[in-house]
């Protein structure tokens, strides 16, 4: 679905796993010499909020997800946007 959604529009969907750096790599490398518009915006959701059980794996799921991410894109896209001046909004979406 989301290759055909992006295929509509004359896009191209990748799709991967925002918490490996390679990721967001392949992303701009599909995106080629120009980056228009980069919209950074990760987030999963956990279940518990209480501190005292909080199940650490998934809170280091959510942070990598909701905080890193982001990061692994903009550093993936310097290169290209610093040649041009795209809108680069970025949001971290902890949960």
């Amino acid at each position: 679905m989301p290759a055909q959604a992006a295929a509509s529009i004359g896009a191209e969907a990748l799709i991967g796993d925002l918490t490996d750096p390679g990721t967001s790599a392949r992303m701009v490398a599909v995106a080629g010499d120009r980056v228009d518009l980069l919209v950074l915006n990760a987030g999963i959701n956990s279940v518990g909020k209480d501190p005292a059980t909080l199940d650490l794996d998934r809170y280091q799921a959510v942070v990598g997800v909701s905080q890193h991410s982001v990061v692994y894109g903009l550093r993936a896209a310097l290169p290209v946007t610093r040649r041009q001046a795209p809108s680069v909004p970025g949001s971290s979406t902890p949960r």
